[in-house]
């Protein structure tokens, strides 16, 4: 991810366009609901970017302790002025600096599809989770077709330039219950939201 993917994710956020709006506002929903009734005494934001995510990832659970991670310093500094009481740490999610199952909830939310060897994030997560994972990545070819239809890369036919990975719902599910037992399946659009349990692991879905 590049210093262009910061702009482009507070763009996101912050953006005035109503269907982005009332999409992401979908998306956090849906991640607060999938998390609410968990137990949670120690959560970790892998590849938190700006920090978006982590008061929904935080609600209800105020004596919890929060980590946080990304290896894009600027990112980390906005996450940090605007979510305090959270331990920040600069780090590549391919190597994350915990013991094994250090965490009772581990997310990952945009972020697999933007690394070529996210196979191997997958792994680091699952090292470090002790209860669940949560993951979110775009849901394609609906996610290229929202952007095509939001006037976004046009020649590319939708396609974010950043995106190494397209994942379809069957790809990722199958990708993801190598490591997790897939508890829920949540689509969001044009994002698909992934529950999975650390044990038993490798289960497949449905």
């Amino acid at each position: 991810m590049t210093r262009n993917s910061i702009h482009g994710n507070i763009k996101k956020y912050t953006s005035n366009n109503p269907l982005l709006r009332l999409a992401v506002k979908n998306f956090l929903r849906r991640v607060a609901g999938l998390l609410e009734n968990l137990p949670m005494q120690k959560l970790l934001d892998a590849g938190c970017g700006e920090g978006y995510v982590l008061p929904v990832l935080s609600r209800g659970h105020p004596r919890a302790f929060f980590a946080a991670v990304d290896k894009r310093r600027e990112a980390l500094a906005f996450a940090r002025r605007n979510n305090p009481g959270v331990r920040y740490i600069e780090a590549d999610i391919l190597r994350l600096p915990f013991k094994e199952k250090t965490f009772d909830i581990v997310a990952c939310t945009e972020v697999i599809e933007h690394i070529a060897g996210y196979r191997q994030v997958l792994q680091e997560l699952k090292r470090v989770t002790a209860g669940y994972c949560l993951i979110s990545v775009p849901y394609e070819p609906f996610f290229s077709l929202f952007r095509l239809l939001s006037g976004k890369n046009l020649l590319r036919g939708g396609r974010h330039p950043e995106h190494l990975h397209r994942f379809t719902k069957k790809e990722i599910i199958e990708r993801i219950a190598e490591h997790f037992k897939i508890e829920k399946v949540v689509i969001s659009l044009p994002w698909l939201v992934i529950l999975g349990r650390a044990e038993p692991a490798g289960i497949p879905y449905g």
